[in-house]
């Protein structure tokens, strides 16, 4: 049998398809996907469901998502892929001959999915015969775009033969290289989502933004829980695993502007040179089309540009349905 190539290279489903396209138009396979689950609340039976984000379309995810705001229940939200499910992976791989094994994961501070594939671990130690498997599992601190990049250069390093260590080195060295600039058209869903720890305290603001959360009175989430029709538009950046919010705006038009001045600002900074950009949209393509166009007027490097359909489900549960961003990725 033919020996496989290893490392074998798994992602989590913030990357919702196995296939990856490159900037030269080559396509790449990861050899696999722990896809995410998504919860709700089933108005019609009244309890929570949980479903892989596989089984759901993006059509039916946002409308969930409009019939809970409507019944003022909490929006659709994530869970981490099961154990079984990173256990199942494991073996799968193994007994294909892989014995390497670099697992790509979102931030443990922002999931349960690391804890997840460590304790699947365990239980694939457990099992005398794979016991000789290397396995790596790696928090990136970023999600998307950036783990499909992070895939990406470790498929193509492997293809060059490199060994697995320098394969998880290069890796490792190109984490702090990965940002998102997003800009969002309101706060509910990411306030809902649980992620974004300590974005809607008024601590974590510049004293400006603080002046116009002031104008919806204390205690952001009380708020938006009463008044969920309406909350700032905001823009923000996600840099290993930490999100920092940079303004909010009282539309998502500005949101937008604000994002452009800043995703300009990074690819004028002379001391940090910019080598790819992904710009990602959900039911915002005028706007992308905005970014698109106010970026090439300064940049001529690799632009990938991504839809709804290159988007998780449980990506889109924690920004909602409609978002802009851009993955930055300084050489």
């Amino acid at each position: 049998m033919r020996r496989a190539k290893d490392p074998a290279i798994v992602i989590d489903g913030s990357r919702p398809l196995p296939t990856i396209l490159t900037p030269e138009g080559q396509e790449l396979e990861v050899d696999g996907l722990v896809d995410f689950q998504i919860t709700y609340h089933d108005l019609a039976r009244e309890r929570i469901e949980t479903v892989y984000q596989s089984e759901l379309s993006l059509g039916n995810l946002f409308r969930l998502q409009t019939g809970l705001i409507k019944a003022r229940k909490k929006p659709p939200g994530t869970a981490a892929p099961a154990e079984w499910d990173f256990l199942n992976m494991y073996v799968r791989l193994a007994d294909a001959g892989h014995r390497e094994i670099l697992v790509l994961v979102v931030p443990k501070s922002k999931s349960a999915t690391f804890d997840t594939a460590l304790d699947a671990l365990r239980l694939f130690y457990a099992l005398e015969k794979y016991r000789s498997v290397r396995v790596c599992i790696l928090q990136t601190g970023t999600t998307a775009s950036g783990v499909e990049f992070l895939a990406e250069m470790a498929i193509k390093a492997r293809a060059a033969g490199r060994p697995f260590n320098e394969i998880l080195m290069e890796v490792w060295n190109l984490l702090p290289k990965i940002e998102i600039v997003i800009a969002l058209p309101t706060l509910m869903y990411i306030d809902a989502s649980g992620r974004a720890t300590g974005l809607t305290d008024e601590g974590s603001f510049p004293e400006i933004m603080k002046k116009r959360l002031g104008r919806l009175g204390k205690g952001l989430t009380a708020r938006l829980t009463r008044f969920i029709q309406w909350s700032p538009s905001v823009v923000l950046s996600f840099h290993q695993g930490n999100e920092k919010p940079i303004t909010l705006s009282l539309t998502f038009d500005s949101a937008v502007s604000r994002l452009i001045a800043e995703v300009q600002k990074r690819l004028r900074d002379p001391d940090s040179r910019v080598g790819r950009l992904y710009i990602l949209q959900s039911m915002a393509k005028e706007e992308a089309k905005r970014v698109c166009q106010a970026i090439g007027d300064i940049y001529s490097g690799d632009v990938l540009e991504e839809e709804s359909e290159d988007i998780s489900a449980a990506l889109l549960s924690i920004t909602g349905p409609q978002v802009v961003a851009v993955f930055v990725i300084r050489e």
